[in-house]
């Protein structure tokens, strides 16, 4: 009986390290999933990679108000100089007025990196 009791309890400490281990490797992959994706939006931006975009929304890998290190997808095409991503990332329903983590939106950051068109598509769609 004695050594039932502790086989059982060896199994449960057993099946616990599994779970936790693999609970761990999990969140490793998101954590790397996260860091790539920013490589991949700053590169699908930079090309007007459009079809990149609506692969991710469609398939709900991005949201297109999503946060990637901090900053809106149209923080980032106002920061790279992309007016025609700008309006592509609106009409798909970027809020215009989405703000990064620290409070700043898309036209500031287009004035800081002096990105006149992504500026000037900003303004039009404003108005």
């Amino acid at each position: 009986m004695f050594k039932i009791k502790k086989m059982k309890k060896i199994y449960q400490i057993l099946l616990l390290t599994i779970l936790i281990s693999s609970f761990s490797l999990q969140n490793k992959n998101v954590i790397n999933e996260n860091e790539n994706t920013l490589g991949e939006v700053v590169t699908a931006i930079e090309n007007s990679n459009f079809n990149f975009f609506i692969e991710q929304f469609q398939s709900n890998k991005l949201k297109v108000n999503q946060r990637i290190e901090g900053k809106t997808m149209l923080i980032l095409a106002s920061i790279y100089d992309n007016p025609e991503m700008i309006r592509f990332l609106i009409q798909n329903g970027a809020h215009f007025n989405g703000e990064c983590s620290k409070g700043f939106d898309a036209m500031y950051y287009a004035k800081i990196h002096k990105s006149y068109y992504a500026l000037a598509e900003l303004i039009v769609l404003k108005a």
